[in-house]
């Protein structure tokens, strides 16, 4: 998923007194800037990272964030304690658990509001957490995420810097037919108060992994209480469940608007419904006229649940979406097949007849139908003679191409570098690249090992106003925006 983020000098949820690092000796950091906005982000780390709990995605924890002189993220708890179950007040401070623990906007994958394989696993046995890694499961009790569980395989991860985003891999190879590769990168847009939170995940076990993800944003501004003059927006009108604003918020319309400052153990929660399952209701603003500042936030999925929780630290919008990840020994898109009798078949799948290769005269022009343009080189070539077209490579490569897709097949290995005519953005699934940016005249750089086909998924100019492919060869993209005004 992808979020984009703007940042207005207005404010986006609220508040949270700066808290000490309560673990100890600091752990490591990094800290990326565009010379609009700066943000400090904790990388994952098994052993030495802030966050080690068992809910959230262990990549891209931001834990401050400025802009303007405003400061939209920072610890909304002043302790962390291992007895404490979700968040307890003790005097004037907040006492989080280890698995709440956390801040920023941050991810949780959930399977049937459950953690992926905790069903399947025997008491003693291990599940998987996207994003932490392999679970052992306590016993034949029910899943629950503020519990925290014993991290048995954290996978592989690795961490890329630049001047203006971070990268994060994990690679999990899992025990129980369980297995991918997660991506999660956070860009500052160049020259803007912008920010980009993207997400992939590409299966490579065999079961098929379905999970909905969600974002809850642990947004804080200036370290003060929400209070009149802040109000968060959505597209649509709201209709609210288990609202619990009392005297301190009300709903209108589009809006919710709080009447009076947060204080003490003050809460507002609603779960929030009126969206459509269209991803332009991924769209929300949190705005204080007072401290003017806020945050403007988009994606590119549908919601699937969204909800407000707020208290005297922290404002916390939470959306997410869901989404099937099929396995390597699952389709990965809809069979479409030919019916047509007077069709010349060229093939089919192995072991089923329906009809996924054919050719048919049209009168004045000829149909050839291919389930994947995924084919070799030779094919090309006598489908070009056919066409009466003359086709020269010295390579013995061969391209498909549209506007959102190119694919590259050859019988030999090799470096190749592909040129594009204008400024675009390339997918790779394979290598899980993306987005990477190229402006003309600069090429993408793809390496093959032999015989092989690749295909690259293609975003315009404006990649973030253009629609992100669903599924690429079995990775999926999620991403946000994060406007600060």
């Amino acid at each position: 998923m992808i979020h984009l983020m703007r940042f207005s000098a207005f404010g986006f949820l609220v508040i949270l007194a700066v808290a000490p690092y309560a673990g100890g000796a600091e752990p490591p950091s990094a800290r990326i800037a565009n010379g609009q906005i700066s943000a400090s982000l904790y990388p994952p780390d098994p052993q030495t990272g802030f966050y080690r709990g068992t809910r959230f995605d262990w990549s891209g924890v931001i834990y401050s964030l400025e802009y303007k002189g405003h400061n939209y993220f920072a610890p909304w708890f002043q302790k962390e304690r291992d007895d404490v179950h979700d968040f307890v007040y003790e005097g004037a401070d907040i006492v989080a658990g280890p698995n709440t623990a956390i801040t920023g906007p941050v991810e949780e994958f959930f399977t049937d509001n459950k953690a992926l394989g905790y069903d399947e696993a025997a008491a003693g046995g291990l599940f998987i957490k996207i994003g932490v890694g392999e679970l052992r499961k306590r016993d034949a009790g029910a899943y629950d995420h503020f519990t925290k569980y014993d991290v048995v395989n954290p996978g592989k991860w690795t961490v890329k810097s630049g001047k203006d985003s971070v990268e994060f891999t994990q690679v999990l190879d899992g025990s129980a037919g369980y297995s991918y590769v997660y991506k999660k990168t956070v860009r500052l847009v160049a020259g803007k108060p912008e920010m980009v939170i993207a997400h992939s995940l590409r299966n490579t076990g065999k079961k098929a992994i379905v999970a909905s993800a969600y974002d809850h944003n642990f947004l804080s501004l200036d370290h003060q209480p929400a209070g009149p003059g802040y109000s968060i927006s959505f597209p649509f009108t709201i209709q609210p469940s288990n609202a619990q604003t009392g005297d301190l918020a009300e709903i209108q319309g589009t809006q919710i608007l709080y009447k009076k400052a947060l204080a003490g153990q003050d809460r507002v929660m609603t779960l929030i419904g009126g969206y459509s399952d269209r991803a332009s209701d991924y769209d929300f603003r949190v705005e204080s006229t007072a401290a003017g500042a806020g945050m403007h936030v988009t994606g590119n999925r549908p919601l699937s649940k969204a909800m407000l929780g707020a208290g005297l630290q922290v404002v916390g919008p939470a959306t997410g979406s869901n989404k099937e990840y099929p396995g390597w020994n699952y389709p990965s898109c809809k069979l479409m097949s030919v019916r047509d009798p007077s069709a010349t078949v060229l093939g089919t799948l192995p072991g089923n007849v329906d009809v996924t290769f054919a050719i048919k005269n049209m009168g004045d022009w000829t149909s050839v139908y291919s389930i994947t343009a995924v084919v070799p080189p030779s094919f090309y070539r006598e489908l070009a003679k056919f066409a009466g077209v003359h086709i020269y490579n010295d390579k013995d490569d061969a391209f498909y191409a549209s506007k959102s897709y190119l694919t590259v097949t050859s019988d030999k290995a090799g470096p190749r570098t592909i040129k594009f005519p204008t400024k675009v953005d390339v997918f790779d699934p394979v290598a899980l690249v993306g987005p990477v940016p190229h402006p003309k005249p600069v090429g993408h750089q793809l390496g093959l090992a032999g015989p092989a086909a690749r295909a690259l998924a293609l975003v315009g100019e404006d990649a973030l106003g253009a629609q992100i492919p669903d599924e690429i060869g079995g990775m999926v993209e999620r991403q946000a925006m994060y406007r600060f005004t």
